[in-house]
């Protein structure tokens, strides 16, 4: 039994009164009903949940108890009284539902773009009760801002409280490092419990590079060596990614796996704003949960009852589905635009390859689209101080590096500009840059 289910027990500090689980072993008694009847086989059990959730066909779990279509077990906690969930709700009880969250859970944040990033955040907040309703991969939620105190955190951790009905133990939060073998190992063991939310908070600089966490995230389940044993274990990937930082930088492969929301609120100490609705958002949110969690509810099965109705494809690389499910509910109370900032939605995000960025910019400058040879590309990065690295100063060495550096990006976009090999002249290759005047910036559009 110990190797197939977790067995501990909660403890509650008398100091600060948080509570914390300490591993025990499996309870004799537990082990001797289960040897009356060694015959009988348990059904699979995923993760337990504290919230009432939809299953892949649509079917909402209100009765607390084992579902064999999610593999779910729905216990809430005593405190927690969801009111029940009609069958059929009125679109005027869904647009009521959607106000009641715009108007009170979302209304105090800064958000950028309010007409779009307040879609992505009831979009982040229904994905944990419709996740077994979509069929394909789902995208990052990442909440970033310009600087601490703007609110990116609070607004995850009440996404959190939402989709685990306060049980923030059923959501997962840790900080990971690109190409860190230990947080390789954190990303595994974290979907041994299942969680509901994958929370990564405060994502610093550019330092969400990982390849294992890109890899999952376009993966239906996870394998690797359970810690401390010899054997392999397979976890499925069902939850929703939420993720916060100060202006975070990403590499290619994550930005087109995330949706942008952005805080600003435009002062130089964000933490100092008043005039809010809520004062105390998280006391106001812990009064009433289960009316908030109601409402979510009601959006969702207004959107069941009506015949599940998908939006387009907005989203493409594995995420088809989770766009179609996302938008189709969100165009059934009435909201518009999701996705309509698609193309700005990642300006500054991507850190990949900007200092090439930079160096086409110049380089456009300088030539325009006329051929040039690899030794004159060379004087234009010494001459520009460039940052891209071609190691030690000493002639030969830097000219092969950058002939093969611009052949590792020959036809690739670089912002409006395009890298082409021009063929051979007396033995040495040239490049020229491919552009399109709509895409240039206003200053070099004139000089064309």
């Amino acid at each position: 039994m110990d190797k197939v289910a977790f067995h501990y027990k909660t403890t509650k500090d008398p100091t600060t009164h948080e509570t914390s689980k300490e591993p025990v072993f499996p309870n004799i008694s537990v082990i001797n009903n289960m040897l009356a009847e060694p015959e009988n086989e348990l059904p699979r059990l995923l993760r337990l949940s504290n919230v009432p959730i939809f299953g892949p066909e649509g079917v909402l779990q209100q009765d607390p108890g084992y579902s064999e279509e999610t593999q779910v077990y729905y216990h809430p906690s005593g405190r927690l009284v969801i009111p029940h969930v009609d069958s059929k709700p009125s679109q005027a009880d869904a647009v009521e539902a959607k106000t009641f969250i715009f108007d009170n859970l979302f209304i105090d944040f800064p958000f950028a773009n309010p007409e779009n990033d307040r879609l992505y955040v009831l979009a982040m907040l229904l994905e944990p009760f419709v996740r077994n309703m979509i069929h394909s991969f789902t995208p990052l939620y990442l909440i970033d801002k310009p600087m601490q105190g703007t609110g990116a955190s609070l607004l995850a951790q009440c996404v959190v409280q939402i989709a685990t009905g306060g049980r923030r133990d059923l959501a997962a939060s840790i900080n990971i490092k690109g190409g860190d073998v230990e947080s390789d190992k954190k990303i595994f063991s974290v979907f041994r419990t299942q969680p509901t939310i994958f929370f990564l908070d405060n994502i610093v600089g550019n330092t969400l590079k990982s390849k294992r966490l890109v890899e999952t995230m376009t993966s239906h389940s996870i394998t690797d060596r359970v810690l401390g044993a010899s054997e392999m274990a397979t976890y499925p990937v069902k939850c929703t990614w939420i993720g916060t930082g100060n202006n975070p930088a990403m590499e290619r492969d994550m930005v087109r796996r995330t949706v942008r929301i952005r805080l600003d609120a435009h002062m130089a100490n964000p933490e100092n704003r008043t005039g809010f609705k809520h004062t105390d958002l998280p006391l106001w949110l812990s009064q009433n949960l289960p009316k908030v969690i109601h409402a979510v509810l009601t959006i969702a099965q207004y959107w069941v009852s009506e015949g599940r109705p998908l939006g387009p494809i907005l989203m493409g690389g594995g995420f088809e589905h989770w766009s179609q499910v996302i938008g189709g509910i969100l165009t059934a109370v009435g909201l518009k635009g999701f996705f309509e900032n698609k193309k700005d939605m990642h300006a500054g995000l991507d850190d990949e390859d900007a200092d090439w960025k930079a160096f086409t910019f110049n380089w456009w400058d300088c030539f325009k689209g006329n051929k040039q040879e690899t030794s004159a590309l060379l004087l234009l990065w010494s001459d520009m101080q460039s940052e891209i690295d071609l190691g030690p100063k000493d002639g030969r060495p830097q000219l092969t590096k950058l002939g093969k550096e611009l052949t590792a990006r020959r036809d690739k976009h670089l912002g409006p500009y395009k890298i082409l090999y021009a063929g051979l002249l007396h033995g040495k290759k040239q490049w020229k840059l491919e552009t399109w005047e709509d895409d240039l910036p206003p200053e070099q559009q004139e000089t064309l």
